[in-house]
């Protein structure tokens, strides 16, 4: 599993872990800080992890969720 984070001010503003499996990265979580939200971290994020696919010869993204918003809330 690796990790990508993003700080902003000298705190932690949100992270993504992702993970290879055979031909596929797989997005295991990402969370952004409530104090940082709606500011395209989410998205820069994700966008990070998708740069990790350039070059790899991973052909596939994956991403895990949680099947209902209980779920998410049990994760924060």
């Amino acid at each position: 599993m690796e990790l990508t984070g993003m700080g902003i001010e000298n705190e932690a503003a949100g992270v993504a872990f992702f993970s290879e499996l055979a031909d596929s990265l797989f997005l295991d979580y990402i969370y952004v800080s409530e104090k940082f939200r709606r500011r395209g971290i989410g998205s820069a994020l994700i966008g990070k992890t998708i740069e990790a696919l350039d070059g790899s010869g991973l052909v596939a993204l994956h991403v895990n969720y949680p099947e209902s918003a209980a779920d998410i809330h049990g994760l924060i």
